[in-house]
């Protein structure tokens, strides 16, 4: 008798066991959207035993252990690009931008001077701008700003009367300011002009945002640069000029299965520069060409191209720009629907 009541009691303390394990394994899994995906943890028991299927498990647990993870990574993916796109805009209308070029001047030896009155090598239409400011003096391979008298022109903050504007064969170059407005001289091999700007220029205020294609992370491509020690790239600019820049090497890549390169240039800065071309030029993207810059390779050759961060040229944004276009080889024939679009009433017709 009493054996027979015992073994009624065990069984009735196993049943609860039971509901009590379900209960626990209901109450667990009530918040999670998955719950027919979500494993339980616990020590193994006497009773516990595998899945049938212990691969289709792990696959299980990895797709609900990783799916946050991927989630959250294209999520922040998707901001860097929102932020590079905000941060082009604002390098753009930066005094240094694109956006507030004014004019592009081509000089002559002798005297070259600027103003609003039509006696003047280089007339500055704009109603505030001085009858005559000042003019460049090319003297051999130097050339001069000179001031017109009682005019106040400034080079480093400071008034200047005389002063260097451009030695030929340096890099560097001098600015110089009057009000709002600013300028520079340029050297294009045998060529010497004045980039003129107006920090008040009407297209700062026109500019907003930059169209894109959508963004896409299958665009970031993983490639390999093979170097070229010594060799250097022919690049012809929109002038017709041609001249030599350091090949910093080609990249190779692929694209649906097929391989492709592209030649990149080295500016000596901690990116490489690209000029490429593909399918979706004067289509979608601006006709010539568009620019990337990546960043070297530090420890091995691969490089990641992304082509999220295709950009226009100078000369999308303004007819004053003088964009090297590129190379044949950097022509793909394929397009490449990712990274800006052209934009249009700025550049270049």
């Amino acid at each position: 008798m009493a054996s027979s009541v015992f073994k009624r009691e065990m069984a009735l303390d196993q049943q609860s066991a039971v509901r009590s394990q379900k209960s626990e394994n209901g109450n667990r899994n009530s918040n999670c959207k998955f719950c027919f995906l979500t494993p339980v943890f616990r020590m193994p028991t006497s009773d516990f035993r595998f899945p049938k299927s212990r691969s289709m498990s792990l696959k299980i647990f990895l797709f609900c252990f990783l799916l946050p993870f991927s989630a959250n990574a294209q999520s922040s993916y998707r901001q860097s690009i929102a932020d590079w796109d905000k941060k082009r805009v604002e390098d753009l209308k930066s005094p240094t931008g694109w956006l507030n070029v004014a004019g592009l001047f081509w000089l002559t030896p002798g005297i070259n001077s600027i103003g609003k009155d039509s006696v003047n090598s280089i007339i500055v239409s704009n109603a505030d701008f001085p009858g005559k400011l000042g003019h460049v003096e090319w003297v051999g391979d130097t050339l001069f700003w000179i001031t017109a008298p009682g005019k106040v022109v400034k080079s480093a903050g400071k008034p200047v009367n005389r002063s260097i504007a451009l030695i030929l064969g340096q890099s560097s170059s001098y600015p110089f300011s009057y009000e709002h407005y600013r300028w520079n001289l340029i050297q294009r091999q045998d060529k010497v002009a004045m980039r003129f700007r107006d920090l008040q220029h009407p297209a700062l205020n026109k500019l907003n945002s930059i169209p894109r294609f959508p963004v896409d992370s299958n665009w970031r491509i993983k490639a390999k640069l093979i170097s070229v020690p010594g060799k250097e790239l022919s690049i012809t600019n929109v002038l017709g000029q041609t001249f030599n820049q350091d090949h910093a090497g080609r990249l190779e890549f692929e694209i649906g299965g097929k391989k492709y390169s592209l030649d990149a240039i080295d500016e000596g800065k901690e990116e490489l520069f690209i000029i490429f071309g593909d399918e979706t030029n004067a289509l979608e993207t601006y006709p010539s060409g568009r620019y990337i810059y990546i960043p070297k390779p530090r420890n091995s050759d691969e490089v990641i191209i992304d082509f999220n961060k295709a950009e226009n040229p100078p000369c999308a944004f303004t007819p004053y720009a003088t964009c090297p276009l590129p190379p044949v080889q950097n022509r793909l024939p394929i397009a490449i629907p990712a990274g800006e679009k052209e934009v249009h009433g700025f550049g270049a017709k």
